[in-house]
């Protein structure tokens, strides 16, 4: 294989893939954001699209072997977490429409006690990482990983963090592996379960 890192290109990237590597990070969730796909997943191939949300395409770094998408990592600064608190409602209205978007009214305190994060200056947040299911066990996730540090060492940030959810237990020895160590855990009750999510950083 020859990978490639780079950022998400909107105009030429595969947006629906995309969409569907993203809500494989965290099928709960978004089927409580969103509902079931396909559903769910058009929504979030919405976002993408859109550019004051988490998902906004400025915020996707994507594995690529040629034209073929391996793995996708959704990533952002501080700046950007003060700007999406301002503009996401806009653009979920957007994506999911009126009443999607009512429901989620109610069930965000929930999710803001999951996924909401405080970053300071020189954090740089790993917001979701997936590689495509078919291409695990093959090392691209470390590959993604690696790069990612890379990026965010050289753009001059102090401290990567990032959140895995604590059933994932191969997931979090990789990230250990990486030199992540956990500095939290978080655990949140939502209809229909629970979350359970270590949050995990690394000094650069």
């Amino acid at each position: 294989m020859d990978l490639t890192f780079s950022r998400f290109n909107l105009q030429s990237g595969n947006t629906r893939k995309a969409a569907c590597l993203i809500y494989n990070t965290d099928i709960k969730l978004f089927r409580l954001m969103f509902g079931m796909p396909p559903k769910a997943i058009n929504i979030i191939e919405k976002m993408i699209c859109l550019q004051g949300n988490s998902f906004s395409s400025k915020n996707l770094y994507a594995v690529t072997d040629g034209n073929d998408m391996k793995a996708i990592v959704v990533s952002y600064d501080s700046s950007t977490e003060k700007d999406k608190k301002r503009t996401e409602s806009k653009d979920i209205f957007l994506a999911a429409g009126f009443f999607r978007s009512l429901r989620l009214f109610f069930v965000t305190p929930i999710i803001d006690r999951i996924i909401t994060r405080d970053l300071h200056n020189n954090d740089f947040y790993i917001s979701n990482i997936c590689v495509d299911e078919k291409c695990r066990g093959q090392g691209i996730g470390t590959f993604l990983l690696n790069k990612t540090i890379e990026m965010a060492r050289q753009k001059g940030y102090s401290r990567v963090l990032l959140d895995v959810n604590a059933e994932n237990i191969q997931a979090k020895r990789l990230y250990e592996r990486m030199e992540f160590r956990p500095y939290g855990l978080r655990k949140s009750r939502y209809p229909g379960g629970e979350a359970a999510v270590y949050s995990m950083g690394l000094e650069l």
